[in-house]
């Protein structure tokens, strides 16, 4: 019998069946927190994640701009912990 890590077991489930995308959104939020900081983390909200598109809310335009600049690295950051290129994008919108 083969033994699997459960974030294998995820990950093949997730490849199957898209439309269990959503779930992940809970685990994204925790690393939307690890990969922005705490002080981004209460300005903002991950509100979606559908076809490798992250989406977030924002407090208002001055964060917004200031995400847009930091995208890249966040894309990096949150696909580096998950150790696969997860987050193909990340599009920011205010509240």
């Amino acid at each position: 019998m083969d033994v699997k890590r459960i974030s294998e077991v995820l990950r093949e489930l997730f490849k199957r069946y898209p439309q269990f995308e959503r779930l992940r959104i809970p685990s994204l939020s925790s690393l939307w927190r690890e990969a922005v900081g705490d002080v981004i983390a209460e300005k903002t909200k991950v509100i979606d994640f559908k076809n490798g598109i992250l989406y977030v809310s924002c407090k208002d335009s001055l964060w917004l701009n200031e995400l847009h600049f930091r995208k890249g690295k966040i894309i990096e950051k949150i696909n580096e912990t998950v150790g696969e290129n997860l987050v193909k994008d990340v599009v920011f919108k205010t509240r």
